[in-house]
């Protein structure tokens, strides 16, 4: 799959500007190259059933319009979370808490357990993206898993 990946990344920034735009020609000519279509299909036939589902070809259409919401979520919540971590780029319990604004939470605490991969007792961004990662793009069962742990104290 991360093959088919660069794959497409070649073929399109292969016809992009040096400033890496493309403009609609470039567009038309990339899908027009030898064999894009039928790679892009296979991009998109994970199981290799020869087979997309509408839902599958509507969903990846909708993730590459949520990728520039992404990134711009992404580098705020990197400016947050270094104001909040300071110097260390690492951020414990208290100041956890105080950037979620609760004194005392089973929940806040929980969550701070399960992004505290390493067992440190503090997070570092990596661990913290990571764990968000599971809740807003895992699969249900990667959303089941992590929350079932949030309430399994045991």
């Amino acid at each position: 799959r991360k093959k088919k990946l660069e794959w497409f990344k070649s073929a399109v920034t292969a016809v992009c500007d040096e400033d890496e735009q493309i403009d609609h020609s470039q567009f038309k000519r990339a899908l027009g190259s030898r064999g894009f279509l039928e790679r892009f299909f296979y991009l998109l036939d994970a199981d290799n059933s020869g087979r997309v589902a509408f839902t599958k070809l509507i969903g990846s259409l909708e993730k590459l319009t949520c990728l520039d919401r992404d990134a711009k979520w992404l580098s705020w919540f990197e400016q947050q979370f270094s104001a909040v971590a300071g110097e260390d780029r690492q951020i414990n319990i208290i100041e956890f808490k105080n950037a979620l604004n609760v004194k005392e939470s089973f929940f806040a605490e929980r969550f701070f357990q399960l992004f505290d991969e390493d067992g440190s007792g503090t997070i570092s961004l990596n661990e913290l993206m990571g764990g968000l990662n599971k809740l807003t793009s895992g699969d249900n069962s990667e959303k089941l898993r992590f929350l079932f742990k949030v309430y399994d104290v045991d």
